[in-house]
């Protein structure tokens, strides 16, 4: 059974709450209006296809109504809201998944107005609720990634890297009508604001990231036994931008650890075993890029091979009030 599946037979168990929503039909302004209230609350899940009273219906021309929905949420929300638009099959029935994290830019408007959640519904916010959320934005502060590298000039960028960032995406289909000049397309995403790249833009495509965020380097060590502290037989730094050191990282395992291979006695042919596989090793290392907390310098990321394991580890912690136990439920990705 689908990870996807398991999900959708859990939340039919819920009721409908304060993150949660199912709807039947397809309604824009609707659909508007609750995306507005997850995001100026905790984050959640609407789920279209389904009724108030649980029953399947599907959503007919589900892959058309669901491009349709995110350029609108794209469009119509202020500020551009973390959101994700998703079809998926249950019992041969269409369905879409809109799945909410919770605004890092609060409050956020639908419209010209502030939705606010109470209970399981989206209403206008009033004025003291408008009120919470600025406060609770500005206790918040404004996050690391966001705030401006003072230092970075546009020579410190690498262009070549924005614009395979920008092929990248218009291939993967997810993003349409994308500027392809590097300063627009930077903006697009927050990583270039009044004429200052952001702490994120240097980490993502910096030329040499480690000058302005020491913290930026990993370390990759192979250990000859299962002790950290016994002979290392290979030790090295990568020190490039976010991209360039993944894909660097990524190769090393495919030279050194890539296949191994093995011949039976009875067949000429050759069978190759991969030690490390690649998808595997490219979503750990990510991972624990994505989810590390830059806003240290004492920030750090090692990569340990031994004999008989692979441990890769950070710096980042779980966000508050998650739990160990709660990552193997459903929840909402929160990334540092």
């Amino acid at each position: 059974m689908s990870k996807t599946i398991t999900y959708i037979k859990t939340v039919l168990e819920e009721p409908e709450s304060q993150s949660l929503e199912f709807r039947s039909v397809i309604d824009n302004e609707y659909i508007g209006r609750t995306v507005c209230s997850f995001l100026n609350a905790k984050g959640g899940h609407l789920i279209l296809g389904i009724d108030s009273d649980k029953k399947l219906k599907g959503v007919s021309d589900a892959d058309k109504n669901a491009a349709t929905i995110k350029n609108m949420l794209t469009n119509e929300l202020i500020p551009e809201p973390a959101v994700s638009v998703d079809v998926e099959k249950y019992k041969k029935k269409d369905l879409i998944i809109i799945t909410v994290w919770e605004g890092t830019k609060q409050p956020y408007i639908y419209c010209g107005t502030v939705y606010y959640r109470v209970a399981e519904k989206a209403v206008k916010a009033t004025s003291e609720q408008l009120a919470e959320l600025i406060h609770r934005q500005k206790e918040k502060g404004e996050r690391w990634e966001a705030k401006p590298a003072i230092e970075a000039e546009l020579e410190d960028i690498d262009l070549s890297e924005v614009n395979a960032c920008i092929k990248d995406v218009e291939s993967s289909c997810r993003e349409k009508d994308l500027p392809n000049e590097p300063l627009s397309f930077l903006s697009k995403f927050g990583l270039y604001k009044n004429g200052d790249f952001t702490n994120a833009a240097v980490v993502l495509f910096g030329k040499e990231p480690v000058r302005f965020f020491p913290q930026c380097k990993v370390r990759l060590s192979v250990f000859q036994s299962d002790k950290a502290g016994d002979h290392i037989v290979y030790d090295k730094f990568f020190e490039k931008n976010l991209f360039q050191s993944i894909n660097q990282i990524t190769d090393l395992f495919d030279l050194a650890y890539g296949v191994s291979s093995s011949f039976k006695s009875s067949d000429w042919k050759r069978i190759d075993h991969p030690n490390y596989p690649r998808l595997a090793i490219r979503e750990a290392i990510l991972n624990a890029f994505i989810h590390r907390d830059y806003s240290y310098y004492t920030a750090s990321l090692s990569i340990n091979i031994y004999p008989d394991k692979l441990v890769i580890s950070n710096n980042g912690k779980l966000p508050v009030g998650l739990s160990v136990e709660d990552l193997a439920k459903d929840h909402l990705s929160q990334p540092f």
